[in-house]
């Protein structure tokens, strides 16, 4: 007499099977998540050097000047945020009826697209980080034009580009998502209801800050980057939680 080996699956491993494929779902589009940000850091680094060649050719400043005025460039920090922030929108608005629709829970589905959402916003960081190297080994860009080597991002020190970087486009996915799922479940007036919430809350903060009269130059005076960054991962914990809060009882699509 013989008895056949019945496997079953713990419930760790079927969760963590669903993520995993949750995350792999959002990845499938190589171009949304991969190249979009890549070339969009690529164009505005050529029209960062563009635009220092045209100042050095009708200007009389010198090079080392304008490598100088270059140090306060914003671009790296901005350039990708309303299309980050459009990715994250999209992560719900694209995967979640296909995800549903293949038997995903909703809680699986909301840990694997926030996991996605954390790993885009490791492999931006690591894109600005990358291009952080390659703008200091070639003397920023054979031209002085800087993007990433800048004064607020740490002024060519990896970490604090790396972090900086994970922060913003961590909180930029994630409040994507955020209004993306009040979009499902409230339609247009809960994001204009959800952005006036968020507009209040973030002048009351400042009026606390000026009420106490706290020294915030002071608190931010070591380690800036780093206390910013942790500052940018917990309100994009709290936008992930009220996503959960709102995606609850959300329709699959609308």
């Amino acid at each position: 007499m013989s008895t056949a080996a019945i496997h079953t699956e713990t419930p760790a491993r079927r969760r963590t099977g669903s993520l995993s494929k949750i995350v792999r779902l959002h990845f499938v589009d190589r171009s949304r998540m991969i190249d979009a940000p890549l070339l969009i850091m690529a164009g505005v680094a050529v029209l960062i050097v563009a635009v220092m060649l045209v100042l050095e050719g009708f200007t009389d400043v010198p090079r080392t000047e304008l490598s100088e005025g270059f140090r306060y460039n914003q671009a790296a920090l901005w350039c990708l945020s309303g299309y980050i922030m459009n990715v994250g929108v999209m992560a719900y608005a694209r995967t979640m009826p296909y995800a549903m629709g293949l038997g995903a829970t909703r809680r699986q589905y909301f840990w694997g697209t926030t996991a996605a959402l954390t790993l885009e916003a490791v492999i931006i960081a690591a894109m600005m980080t990358t291009f952080l190297f390659f703008e200091k080994i070639t003397g920023h860009w054979f031209t002085g034009a800087r993007m990433f080597d800048t004064f607020l991002t740490g002024d060519g020190d990896y970490v604090s580009l790396f972090v900086i970087g994970f922060g913003i486009s961590l909180a930029m996915l994630l409040f994507g998502s955020f209004f993306a799922s009040v979009y499902m479940r409230w339609s247009s007036a809960g994001v204009i209801g959800s952005i006036a919430v968020i507009v209040v809350l973030a002048l009351a903060a400042v009026a606390a800050v000026l009420a106490l009269e706290l020294d915030v130059a002071a608190a931010f005076a070591t380690f800036p980057f780093g206390k910013i960054a942790g500052i940018l991962v917990l309100v994009s914990a709290l936008a992930a939680l009220a996503s959960w809060g709102v995606m609850r009882k959300a329709p699959v699509g609308r």
